[in-house]
């Protein structure tokens, strides 16, 4: 019916107008790579973008919020950040586990109003640092002695040990 198609049209308008209303992506996805913990961490830059089609001159984000709280994300770029309209700004986050296990948190990038111009998913995986490889010994010298008599113990991967 005519009716019908006047209301497609008007739909598939709407939704070609869309992405000039608010900033794109409205849902930013970061995945760090597995990251050692208790190490200085992993760090990600997002350029956050504003089409050139958008109807303001600007967005400005006066504040990121991470939650949960005490997550092992931060985002180290100073805000305010503002983005002019056709151009993009980088945002660094930081990544730095302290327990061998995944992480999923959430950012919230906010306008002076609080509302929310952009969300972030993050997600991490700590993991233990390598395992040094065990000693290898190889030979001793002497091979005989009494007791009290001073030995050489030769072999591979002794560093840092204070005993055999």
């Amino acid at each position: 019916s005519a009716g019908a198609k006047i209301i497609d049209g008007g739909k598939e308008t709407l939704e070609s107008l869309l992405k000039y209303v608010s900033p794109s992506p409205s849902v930013i996805k970061l995945e760090f790579p597995d990251t050692e913990i208790n190490s200085s961490g992993s760090n990600l830059s997002y350029s956050l973008s504003l089409q050139a089609q958008y109807p303001l001159d600007k967005v400005e984000v006066s504040s990121i919020e991470i939650a949960p709280s005490g997550s092992p994300f931060q985002v180290t770029t100073a805000t305010p950040i503002i983005v002019n309209r056709g151009q993009s700004t980088p945002i660094n986050v930081r990544f730095t586990p302290t327990e061998a296990r995944e992480y999923a948190a959430t950012a919230k990038f906010r306008a002076a109003d609080g509302s929310i111009l952009y969300t972030a998913e993050l997600k991490g995986k700590g993991i233990a640092p390598p395992q040094p490889p065990a000693p290898v010994i190889t030979s001793f010298f002497p091979t005989r002695g009494s007791d009290g008599t001073m030995i050489s113990i030769y072999g591979e991967n002794f560093t840092n040990l204070t005993s055999v």
